[in-house]
């Protein structure tokens, strides 16, 4: 095999990934936009959707600070300071949410 050949062949191969990679891509975006359009239809129609999203949200926000709480008492203040920040501001979002785009 010359150089030029093993040269050739590796092109294609280059090429035969990029399609690859370029379907799978396609795949991937078509599949988010058909779940998100999934979610936003479950969001409108449905207030025990809301209802549930709502309440995860907070229970997350709520773990946080527990863990931080569990984290402070270990004496890592790294994880205790991560940990009740996002918890902050998970509540801090969640509240400020459904304070704002309340449904009637």
């Amino acid at each position: 095999m010359t150089e030029h050949e093993f040269d050739r062949m590796v092109d294609q191969a280059a090429d035969r990934f990029a399609q690859a990679v370029e379907r799978a891509a396609g795949r991937f975006e078509r599949a988010m936009e058909a779940g998100a359009g999934r979610l936003t239809d479950a969001w409108d129609g449905s207030a025990l959707f809301r209802w549930i999203v709502c309440s995860v949200e907070l229970l997350a926000g709520v773990g946080l600070l527990m863990a931080a709480r569990h984290f402070a008492s270990g004496g890592r203040r790294v994880p205790c300071f991560w940990c009740a920040g996002l918890g902050a501001a998970a509540l801090a979002s969640a509240l400020l949410r459904i304070l704002l785009f309340r449904r009637n």
